[in-house]
Parts: structure tokens; C-alpha cells; sequence
């Protein structure tokens, strides 16, 4: 289940967005009830 707007409420995770962006990458966050969460931070090479 992604959760990707309702775990933009402070600065933590928008600005890891931002930064994934800034160098053409992506950030994703997965997360479910009894499953943790997972952020996946995909940069090119």
C-alpha cells in the first residue's frame, strides 16, 4: 500500500523527495498494516 501523501506531513521525508528529484532519481515509501515500511531511494548511475 503506498502511503506516499499522507506521509508528507513534516520535512523528513519531503525533502528526501526533493533531493531524489534534484538528481533525476525517485523516492518511494510502501508501507502496510503489519508489513513495516519500506522506502525504496532509486538514483541512476
Amino acid at each position: 500500500m503506498e502511503l506516499d501523501g499522507k506521509l508528507d506531513r513534516g520535512h523528513g521525508m519531503a525533502s528526501m523527495k526533493h533531493r531524489a528529484k534534484q538528481m533525476q532519481g525517485q523516492c518511494l515509501v510502501e508501507s502496510g498494516p503489519g508489513y513495516g515500511t519500506v522506502i525504496r531511494l532509486t538514483l541512476p548511475l
